[in-house]
């Protein structure tokens, strides 16, 4: 570790001499902020992305990066500043939808952090802003527990025991990280009301289909064997995960599946074949009944 660290160090010595010959280096600034990160050094690490912004305040990776060094400490008045800026500059009406969810999610943290820190009338009129802005909002991680429970329900249908694992950045509460605690926070209602299957979390997903890694991580968890659902606390990780097994796994993909419509719709990719189809319109033509 502390070659690697020194490593770290020698890398920081050569991006600081390719900004010293040019001022205004981006990528040296970004290959600095990472080095920093590296190093467990969060503020340089935030500084150099700062001076990124300083000198292109429209830098959409720069906002990105910045979003995420602050989550990470949770300072959600920072974030929802941050936030505001990445909406500006995505020019996606899809990514942009996404988006104005996360900016609504950074506004619930801080009201929520409010209200723990006794602010009451920062934390109510933080929560009627929500509420007027979109009355349909649900906390994130109430959507993840529903997500969970719904989960098990269709993986019944193909016969399956479901043994759900729900993965994060964090590892059973190893970081206090915005994924970690929405993962927690499902898990807690969960755990309020007896459950029909088995689940477990937060963890990585090497933990979730590695059961002996999980054993030696968290010997008393109530997951047994190897998770045959994985349940993500957003989409780019969910996505990523099911490109990955689709591309590696010798199996049949049947999907995605909308949930919800009364099983009589779903949503197929462009690339899906002629069994994929066939797989899916089968899947629509099963009663929800069976759902057990």
């Amino acid at each position: 570790m502390e070659a690697r660290a020194g490593d770290y160090q020698q890398a920081a010595t050569y991006y600081k001499r390719a900004l010293d010959a040019t001022e205004r280096n981006l990528e040296a600034l970004f290959s600095l902020s990472e080095v920093m990160q590296r190093l467990e050094r969060w503020e340089e690490s935030l500084e150099y992305i700062d001076e990124i912004l300083r000198i292109d305040q429209d830098n959409h990776s720069a906002f990105m990066k910045k979003r995420a060094l602050l989550e990470r400490d949770s300072r959600w008045e920072d974030l929802i500043e941050v936030q505001r800026a990445v909406l500006r500059l995505e020019r996606d009406p899809e990514r942009q939808q996404g988006e104005a969810s996360t900016l609504m999610g950074f506004q619930y943290e801080l009201a929520c952090a409010a209200l723990e820190n006794k602010e009451l009338d920062k934390a109510s009129k933080g929560f009627r802003a929500i509420v007027k802005e979109n009355n349909d909002f649900i906390p994130a991680h109430v959507g993840v527990a529903e997500t969970m429970i719904a989960a098990a329900r269709h993986v019944r249908r193909f016969g399956i025991t479901p043994k759900i694992a729900l993965c994060s950045s964090s590892q059973f509460g190893n970081l206090d990280s915005h994924s970690g605690r929405v993962a927690r926070g499902a898990l807690a209602l969960l755990d309020a009301e007896a459950q029909d299957f088995e689940y477990e979390g937060e963890m990585h997903t090497d933990a979730a289909l590695d059961p002996e890694l999980r054993d030696r991580l968290y010997p008393d968890g109530r997951l047994t064997g190897r998770a045959n659902v994985l349940v993500y606390t957003n989409a780019d990780a969910a996505g990523a995960a099911r490109n990955l097994l689709k591309s590696v796994a010798d199996g049949l993909e049947v999907g995605p599946i909308l949930m919800g419509m009364g099983n009589r719709a779903h949503i197929v990719t462009p690339g899906v074949t002629v069994r994929g189809l066939l797989n899916t319109a089968a899947l629509a033509g099963t009663p929800v009944a069976s759902y057990g």
